[in-house]
């Protein structure tokens, strides 16, 4: 009998234990030991050098050093390199693409950010494969629209943006303002492009509430024009 109520301790404190492994995974790619083992050897089988590797507790990925100060970011849970000179490189032509998207925009109405901007990791498995995030945040459109049709005309920006810019965009962050409302798209499909999805579907509006002074104020000084 105490044996039996021993073995089933134990079979509790295991199992919590390893729910504890899987929940640091999931929600911080975090892996006691391994992960930093893991993240070292990716690391050096991308930049020769890489002796130091550390978890970064609070943005969740693992950081190497080499010789020369340089640092590089691993990502457990995705797979994916970040090369900070790399990533350079693909800003400066993310941005160029972009500005062309600014003197062909169909848009008249719409007042985008100057400057384009994204964040690129590699595939630590493949290091020809890249992965975008394109942050499009402060988007403003002069126009009322309910809803749905908000919805139809974020996408139809977007989908405009993306015949602009050649890479792989597979995440987004994208703020989109009008007069009736703030509206956002915040999703990442991994490896997967962001245009083979129904996009409309991750789009939520502000509530009244959550409005920033910024928009009310844009908001204000638009309705104002238009009663004059």
């Amino acid at each position: 009998m105490i044996m039996s109520k021993k073995k089933a301790v134990l079979g509790i404190i295991i199992s919590l234990f390893i729910a504890l492994l899987v929940a640091m995974y999931l929600l911080g790619g975090f892996l006691p030991v391994f992960g930093r083992l893991i993240a070292k050897t990716k690391l050096n089988s991308y930049k020769d050098g890489i002796a130091e590797v550390r978890y970064d507790f609070i943005n969740n990925y693992y950081l190497g050093s080499d010789s020369n100060g340089n640092q590089y970011k691993y990502y457990l849970g995705k797979n994916t390199i970040y090369d900070p000179v790399y990533d350079d490189l693909m800003r400066e032509t993310i941005d160029k693409q972009y500005q062309s998207f600014l003197e062909s925009c169909p848009f008249d109405s719409v007042v985008f950010p100057s400057e384009g901007d994204a964040y690129t990791t590699l595939d630590a498995k493949d290091h020809s494969k890249s992965y975008v995030k394109l942050y499009l945040i402060s988007v403003y459109d002069a126009v009322h629209l309910n809803e749905e049709d908000t919805k139809l005309r974020m996408c139809e920006i977007l989908e405009e943006l993306c015949r602009h810019i050649d890479c792989n965009i597979t995440a987004i962050q994208y703020r989109y303002n009008n007069l009736d409302g703030m509206y956002e798209m915040d999703c990442d499909f991994d490896d997967k492009p962001i245009m083979s999805r129904d996009l409309k579907a991750y789009i939520e509006k502000s509530e009244h509430d959550e409005q920033d002074i910024i928009y009310i104020q844009w908001k204000k000084e638009h309705e104002e024009k238009s009663s004059k």
